[in-house]
Order: structure tokens, then C-alpha cells, then sequence
């Protein structure tokens, strides 16, 4: 009788240890999983540059401006239409002439290119402008109105390119200037035509 009592204690012993390790083995299956994780992700993004070159790739705020080489022309318009009574790279009345300050846009957004000039103390009888385009040399130049500031807009990013050109007129011939104007002959010395400040500006 113990001995029967005893085989069915074993017999139930081993069938819940049975149970047991099959629930272990149903709940370790549930919990598996794949997981993967990252830290310290950056968040990049390219900067677009900004550079407005000037003559010899220098940029904008390294130019020097100070010593612009005019070409100068005869008021008469005759053909060659170059001065032939003045030496060459003097000016004096009866002349007109212009020179030009190239500026590229290399950076990555377009730009707008303003340039002011303030002028200087001129001879009674000439005018001076600024132009974004250079005057043709077929005729002589006439200035109706003398422009302080121009802007070239939208000049393009990468490889968009403006001029800032200056431009006078000396008329020839009028007595009411001569007075004025002999001052400045009499002297000979280097005229500062004007001061010219250029801005360049994102477009938005």
C-alpha cells in the first residue's frame, strides 16, 4: 500500500516538474527578441557660401580700389574717338572716360550689388555717374543725369558676374567753368572722382 502511495507521489512529482519546465520554456520563447539602438546621431546639413569676388579672385571688403585706370576718350566724338591733345591717362576738359569694377558672385545664393559713389570736389564742369554697363565708344558720352547709386540685382550664384563702372563727362568750352576749372589745371595733381561703397546683399 505505501509502495503504491509512494508511485503515484513520484508519478505526480514528476508530472508537475514536467509542467513546470514546459511553462518555462512557453514564457522564455514569448520574451525573445530581435533590438538594435544608436546614439549621438548628428544632424548635418551643407551651408551656403557666401563670396562676391573682385579682380585677382579677391573678395568683397579686400578689393583695393583706391587706383581705378580710366579710358579716356575725345567729347568731340570723331573717329578714332580717342583724345589725341592730352597725354594719355590725364584728363582735362574735352574728355570723357569710364573705368570698371568686375564683381562675380561665387557663393551658393544669388545676390543684389548696390554701389554709391560720393563725390568728390569736381571741376565746375564735369558730371559723374555710375552705370552697371559700360558706355559705348561710338560717340561721346552724355550724362542727363548724374546717378549716385545703381544696383545690379539678381546676379546669380555660382558664376553671375556684375560691373559697377564710373563714368565722367569734362565739357569742353564752357567760359561760365573756366575760373573752376583752372584750379584744378593749375595744380596738375591726381582728382579723386568720388568714393565708391559697394554692398553686396542675400537675395531672399
Amino acid at each position: 500500500m505505501t509502495k503504491t502511495k509512494n508511485n503515484r507521489f513520484l508519478k505526480v512529482a514528476g508530472l508537475m516538474l514536467g509542467v513546470t519546465m514546459l511553462a518555462t520554456c512557453v514564457l522564455s520563447g514569448t520574451m525573445a527578441k530581435y533590438t538594435s539602438s544608436q546614439s549621438d546621431v548628428s544632424a548635418k546639413a551643407s551651408v551656403a557660401k557666401w563670396s562676391i569676388q573682385g579682380t585677382g579672385d579677391k573678395e568683397l571688403g579686400e578689393l583695393a580700389l583706391d587706383e581705378l585706370n580710366f579710358n579716356i576718350y575725345d567729347t568731340n566724338g570723331t573717329t578714332p574717338f580717342t583724345e589725341d591733345h592730352v597725354v594719355d591717362g590725364k584728363i582735362a576738359p574735352g574728355t570723357w572716360g569710364y573705368t570698371t569694377i568686375e564683381l562675380s558672385n561665387k557663393g551658393d545664393v544669388d545676390a543684389d550689388i548696390v554701389a554709391t559713389i560720393d563725390k568728390g570736389t569736381l571741376p565746375t564742369g564735369m558730371k559723374l555717374t555710375v552705370l552697371t554697363e559700360e558706355p559705348g565708344t561710338g560717340a561721346a558720352l552724355t550724362i542727363e543725369e548724374e546717378k549716385t547709386t545703381v544696383t545690379a540685382s539678381g546676379v546669380k550664384a555660382t558664376d553671375g558676374t556684375a560691373k559697377i563702372v564710373i563714368a565722367y563727362v569734362w565739357e569742353f568750352g564752357d567760359t561760365t567753368n573756366d575760373v573752376n576749372d583752372m584750379t584744378f589745371g593749375k595744380t596738375g595733381a591726381d582728382l579723386t572722382l568720388g568714393t565708391l561703397d559697394i554692398t553686396a546683399n542675400q537675395v531672399d
